[in-house]
This record gives structure tokens, C-alpha cells and sequence, in this order.
């Protein structure tokens, strides 16, 4: 178990599109968390010392941040597997969201080049009807 202070918690995502955080503690380091209960805990106790999570640096000189092995008696985290099941789908559901809106972007370019008599709006709801004729053929 190791006592620190996070001062600082900014959202990031990995090269293969995982969502993580990095969190600064108090002497200037940036540690690395990837559980979002962990993250929450942490974003109760910014500024304020925090006992039950381990400072780990792995092989490659990452410092990561995980549950301490032994719990202190006297913060105990709260599990919330409810929380983290909605925090789950809506992530996923935004990566989804966000992956059509680049489809329906894509298609709109490449329309907006064919059909230039066209009007904007009219071009953009062409695109989305397009997306959402793909979606429901490969559902």
C-alpha cells in the first residue's frame, strides 16, 4: 500500500482505442490507471492523501496504479458494479456513436464532391440515410 496525492486526472486512450487515465500525484510524477473505480476513487480524494491503491512501475517504466493487496482499515473503496457496467455501455455506445458520425463525414465529402448542385443539408441527410442502410444490412 503506498500513501500519495493525486492532484491532477485527465482521461486519454491507448493506441488501441482503450480508454485509460493518467493521473498526477503530488511530487510530479503522472501514474497510469486503467479500472474506473479506481479513477473514481481517486477523483474524491484529489488534493488529499490516499492509502488503499498501489504505485507499481512495471518493466517498461510506466507507473501504474492498482489495488493495494492489503486494504487499509481505515478507507475502504466502495465497489459500484453497477456504475461500472452503465460507465461501460455508455463508453461503448459513444465509440459507436462516433464511428458513424465518421462514416456519415466521410460520405458527406465524397458526395459533396459528386453532387455540387446540391445543398449541404441535403447532401449530409443523404449521407446519414447511407449509414444507417449499412448499419441495418450488417446487423
Amino acid at each position: 500500500m503506498t500513501t500519495f496525492i493525486p492532484t491532477a486526472i485527465m482521461a486519454k486512450a491507448s493506441k488501441a482505442g482503450k480508454t485509460f487515465w493518467e493521473i498526477e500525484i503530488q511530487d510530479g510524477r503522472t501514474a497510469t490507471c486503467f479500472d474506473y473505480p479506481i479513477v473514481q476513487e481517486l477523483e474524491k480524494s484529489l488534493n488529499r492523501p490516499i492509502s488503499f491503491y498501489d504505485l507499481e512501475e512495471n518493466d517498461r517504466g510506466f507507473l501504474n496504479i492498482r489495488k493495494a493487496r492489503q486494504q487499509s482499515q481505515t478507507q475502504t473503496p466502495i465497489p459500484v458494479i453497477a456504475q461500472v457496467h452503465e460507465t461501460q455501455a455508455k463508453a461503448k455506445s459513444y465509440d459507436t456513436t462516433s464511428m458513424y458520425v465518421s462514416y456519415a463525414k466521410d460520405l458527406f465529402i465524397c458526395l459533396r464532391e459528386k453532387e455540387q448542385n446540391m445543398q449541404n443539408h441535403a447532401i449530409l441527410d443523404m449521407a446519414i440515410e447511407l449509414v444507417k442502410k449499412a448499419k441495418q444490412a450488417f446487423s
